[in-house]
């Protein structure tokens, strides 16, 4: 009965503290900023708008790369630093919104 890192569960951990919570305390602020200049543009109420749509859009474009960002952290053998961190969550959202915007644009 040694200390196995498997049989612990810390097979797939890296250096870096809490890299999930870390990332997704990044993808709320940034959901929180989309979400104010959306609501100062258009208003709390603009007309044809489903707002559970479009919020629940937003919740999936910011949430994907979240996850992402946090599993590559998670897995480094570097720790990674929180610019670091929100840095590859910025670039991994842009791809996420290059490749589904088109999507979301034609389901709306």
């Amino acid at each position: 009965m040694g200390c196995n890192s498997e049989a612990n569960g810390n097979e797939m951990r890296g250096p870096t503290s809490k890299p999930f919570a870390k990332v997704f305390a990044c993808a709320g602020v940034v959901f929180v900023a989309v979400s104010l200049v959306t609501l100062a543009k258009i208003g709390p109420l603009g007309e044809g708008i489903d707002i559970g749509f479009a919020v629940g859009s937003l919740f999936a474009l910011l949430t994907i790369p979240a996850a992402a960002t946090g599993y590559f952290a998670r897995r480094s053998s570097e720790v990674w630093s929180i610019s670091r961190i929100f840095t590859t969550y910025v670039v991994a959202l842009a791809i996420v919104v290059v490749l589904l915007l088109p999507l979301l644009i034609y389901l709306q």
